[in-house]
């Protein structure tokens, strides 16, 4: 099982590293096995380009690492927030893709303007607040904590997705290929969003009554897997 799921993360990593969701700013792959509660993630300080087998760690919930050399990144602390409070995801991206981060480093929410957007989302995706100053010598454990605040009241299993202001996106799924396209798609639904805004500032969200849950949630499905 746990060579299956580092096959899934070093896959991840390496899609990653080639896709436009990669800017030189880092970003992170894990993934759960539910039964053992163990997670792949890769050693710290290790960049996305040059992962390899190696360099994934099998570490339990408390940080300890049970398999592989290093010291998992000081994200993981998210991860594990996001793992305990959501059982039904098992897998976790974080990345700074460029249009994303704009709108994370602006403060905003990606906004549902239209059925491409709400096809795969459902709604906006939202945007996590910035820590305090008193927030941000836990850091992560902190972000982990907002992120769970911010989606008490929206579907974690539908919004796969949310931004941190200042910061990049978060994205999660049932394996870490899934959480990537996640991820790719928040990314061009945040230029599409971008576009939209510079041909029309006055553009609203669409209309809920546009939203089509039914077949936007058939499609999405077949889309993920």
């Amino acid at each position: 099982m746990k060579e299956n799921l580092k096959e899934q993360v070093l896959k991840a990593y390496k899609d990653l590293a080639t896709s436009e969701l990669d800017n030189f700013c880092g970003g992170n792959v894990s993934v759960i096995d539910r039964e053992s509660e163990n997670i792949v993630i890769k050693a710290s300080g290790v960049s996305i380009k040059e992962v390899k087998a190696e360099n994934l760690l099998v570490v339990d919930f408390s940080g300890k690492v049970l398999e592989g050399e290093g010291e998992p990144p000081s994200e993981f602390l998210t991860h594990i927030s996001l793992y305990n409070a959501h059982k039904d995801i098992s897998s976790i991206v974080h990345v700074h893709s460029m249009y994303a981060t704009a709108f994370a480093q602006a403060g905003r929410f990606i906004p549902a303007y239209g059925v491409t957007h709400t096809e795969f989302f459902g709604d906006n995706i939202p945007c996590v607040r910035a820590l305090t100053k008193g927030e941000l010598s836990d850091f992560d454990a902190s972000t982990g904590i907002l992120i769970n605040k911010t989606f008490k009241k929206l579907s974690f299993k539908e919004i796969r997705a949310c931004l941190l202001e200042r910061h990049g996106m978060f994205s999660w799924g049932d394996t870490p290929d899934e959480a990537l396209k996640v991820a790719l798609v928040a990314e061009r639904l945040a230029k599409l969003a971008y576009l939209t805004e510079n041909l029309n500032p006055k553009t609203e969200c669409i209309p809920q009554y546009m939203y089509g849950k039914k077949q936007i949630f058939k499609k999405r499905k077949k889309f993920w897997k």
